[in-house]
């Protein structure tokens, strides 16, 4: 019987891609969670947010010409390689009698979800700073 369903690696790549950081943090923190890793969940949620907070800091002081597909491309890469290797490959989920994916409406759901409060913070920071002066939107 499948009793632990897990996001793929393929399925957080994509979500992450289209969605942004908190999006992975959340399906790395998930993943560990269902995995019974809970002290690892921890860990990676409490430094996934630093890094997260991290890019809402430097945004507004990134170089116009910055490439815009370089950060959501890293991310994602990143996460697809995190997932696969330290929690459970699409091969290793298939195989299993006991690991399942998770279904495509749950990704869905946690990305448009992850994509606004991401997008709100963004938006706070972008305008704090802008009113501050030390930088120009």
């Amino acid at each position: 019987m499948k009793d632990i369903k897990l996001y793929s690696p393929m399925q957080a790549a994509i979500g992450t891609l289209f969605t942004g950081p908190l999006a992975a943090v959340y399906f790395i923190k998930a993943n560990f969670i269902a995995l019974g890793e809970e002290d690892q969940a921890r860990s990676f949620a409490k430094y996934g947010l630093i890094v997260v907070g991290l890019f809402v800091i430097v945004l507004p002081f990134l170089p116009e010409k910055f490439p815009g597909a370089a950060i959501p491309a890293a991310l994602s890469t990143t996460t697809y390689q995190l997932i696969k290797r330290y929690q459970a490959s699409k091969d290793k989920i298939k195989a299993s009698d006991e690991l399942d994916f998770q279904p495509m409406g749950r990704v869905l759901f946690i990305c448009v979800k992850s994509f606004i409060l991401f997008a709100m913070a963004a938006i706070v920071w972008l305008l704090i700073v802008h009113f501050l002066g030390l930088a120009k939107l």
